[in-house]
């Protein structure tokens, strides 16, 4: 077992190795890696510093000024692998004009690259300028429970910079996978749909196609996290609420070891930054209760297609089954 000190030596190596990473790409013009930091990021900053930030981005595409906000402590980070002085005016600037300015008085940039830090101050505003080594070496003074919690999550979520690790976290793994039958005519019958159909055919073949080429892109917690609230929703929820493809929030984190939460939260975060679903906080007029749902129309209104894979493998229903086309992606018994 790896001791405290040797713990807190490969976490500053492997967010070493990831600032290297986002600089030699961000050269090369690939910004990817901005857009995952800003799911990781805001569990691992909330239980470091206390803090109850969200990812703007998420409820605003694009979000101007800032990416992860905590407006009851007024508290913004931006999340940036462009460290100067430019940058930080322009973020500042961005923010007065948006207004943003009235509930964020405390801003921190975060670099997550290997640009060099500056110091920058502006009247009215408490500023803070960190790197991901400042991130590890906070973590390394954390009491023991907490430091625990929280270098588990980072070898989790950032595994494959840690020694010995050596394909990228964010290379995409990419599954091989089975197209549908040419022929889906039970599938379109399953859902309610007879000749002449409604939606053609063939476009709903297409849709099921894109769904099964996102799904093999995904990691392996997010595809057994949709894997769950399908096979909830199957077993649980009435024929008529397949459009919905919901689970409850209850249902899905029970059994879950308090420091796996954080890595749930960062599953429904992914989830909802790709539209594949979202969490419901309050419930609906519907379902009284807080619920995980998914969610994936392929732009046809009114569609979607886990609902409708739902319906159809309700009927004699096999746990295999489901596993077969969200886990291995193989769409071929869709018929």
């Amino acid at each position: 077992m790896l001791t405290r000190t040797e713990q807190s030596h490969r976490l500053g190596n492997a967010l070493a190795n990831l600032s290297t990473s986002i600089t030699f790409k961000g050269q090369q013009g690939l910004f990817d890696d901005h857009h995952v930091m800003e799911v990781i990021l805001p569990p691992l900053l909330n239980h470091l510093y206390s803090l109850g930030l969200i990812n703007l981005n998420v409820l605003k595409h694009n979000h101007p000024a800032i990416d992860l906000g905590d407006s009851i402590m007024g508290k913004a980070i931006q999340v940036t692998a462009d460290g100067s002085r430019s940058k930080m005016v322009d973020t500042l600037d961005m923010l007065e004009k948006h207004n943003l300015d009235k509930t964020y008085k405390d801003i921190t940039f975060l670099i997550i690259s290997n640009h060099p830090k500056i110091d920058l101050q502006r009247q009215g505003y408490s500023i803070s300028v960190k790197n991901l080594g400042d991130i590890a070496k906070d973590i390394s003074l954390l009491p023991p429970e907490k430091f625990d919690i929280i270098y588990n999550y980072c070898e989790n979520q950032f595994r494959n910079y840690f020694t010995n690790n050596t394909q990228s976290l964010f290379q995409p793994v990419v599954l091989p996978s089975q197209d549908p039958n040419l022929d889906i005519s039970n599938f379109m019958v399953r859902n309610g749909y007879k000749v002449p159909y409604v939606i053609p055919m063939n476009t709903v073949r297409n849709g099921l196609i894109e769904l099964k080429n996102i799904l093999t892109t995904l990691k392996d917690d997010q595809r057994w996290y949709i894997y769950k609230i399908m096979n909830y929703s199957i077993q649980y929820v009435p024929d008529r609420w397949f459009e919905y493809c919901i689970a409850p929030y209850s249902y899905m984190v029970a059994g879950l070891p308090y420091g796996q939460h954080f890595a749930f939260r960062t599953v429904v975060e992914s989830i909802e930054a790709m539209n594949l679903g979202y969490f419901e906080n309050e419930g609906t007029h519907r379902f009284d209760f807080q619920f995980c749902a998914l969610s994936y129309s392929a732009n046809l209104d009114d569609f979607n297609f886990f609902g409708t894979i739902c319906r159809f493998l309700s009927q004699n229903y096999d746990p295999k089954a489901l596993e077969k086309i969200v886990i291995h992606c193989d769409f071929s018994d869709i018929n």
